[in-house]
């Protein structure tokens, strides 16, 4: 994960280096980092990752450097799979062996509170695919796995995922690539739970659709 400065008044990118002339955080070899998120009042950062089907957990510097590193605190992990317990790893997702299911995990969420996590799983041939749900630790942002919501079936090759921007976040929508289908879920903001709301196809609507994201208006 290559780190940068933004001037927010001039929209100027300049690497955030270290003293050693750094500006990279290193995840695991062949992980693959897709997408990161910032947790709204811890110095905590979730980086998800595409090839493990992972969650890593890294400290950010919110005050000082701004910078991420890893976490200081030997006894709490920092890398969560995406996945249920047991899931095979598969083969990636561009494999040319048609017979080997695949694994990838793409998008991830946090709700305002800070306290659940969400996570996309996308499965082919096989594969599972599913919304990971995780709790946070209002301490030290450690992940706890919850469950692994799959709306009945109709979650499938989720690509994309969102929060409605309430102050509740009571809504959680997923982009279904593979089906070009949306799905609506209500999020219970005291569990982090999901209950399927609806799947809507738009398969009649968009000609030939493969839908790679959903974004909610603001509120």
């Amino acid at each position: 994960v290559r780190m940068f400065k933004f001037n927010r008044w001039t929209g100027q990118l300049t690497p955030n280096r270290d003293a050693q002339g750094n500006n990279t955080f290193m995840t695991p070899a062949g992980s693959g980092p897709r997408h990161i998120i910032f947790h709204p009042t811890l110095p905590s950062a979730y980086i998800i990752t595409e090839l493990a089907s992972t969650l890593i957990h890294a400290h950010w510097d919110r005050d000082g450097s701004r910078r991420l590193r890893a976490l200081s605190r030997p006894d709490l992990p920092s890398v969560f799979s995406t996945l249920p317990p047991g899931t095979p790893r598969g083969c990636p997702i561009r494999s040319p062996d048609p017979t080997c299911p695949t694994q990838a995990a793409a998008e991830v969420a946090l709700s305002a509170d800070g306290r659940f996590l969400y996570a996309s799983n996308r499965g082919q041939r096989g594969g599972i695919s599913n919304v990971a749900i995780f709790s946070i630790h209002p301490a030290t942002g450690n992940l706890t796995a919850l469950a692994w919501e799959t709306g009945g079936g109709d979650v499938d090759f989720p690509r994309h995922i969102s929060l409605s921007p309430d102050p509740a976040n009571s809504f959680l929508l997923v982009a279904n690539q593979n089906s070009n289908t949306v799905t609506s879920f209500a999020r219970n903001a005291t569990s982090g739970m999901l209950s399927k709301v609806m799947t809507l196809d738009l398969g009649d609507v968009v000609s030939q659709a493969s839908f790679v994201s959903v974004v909610p208006p603001p509120w």
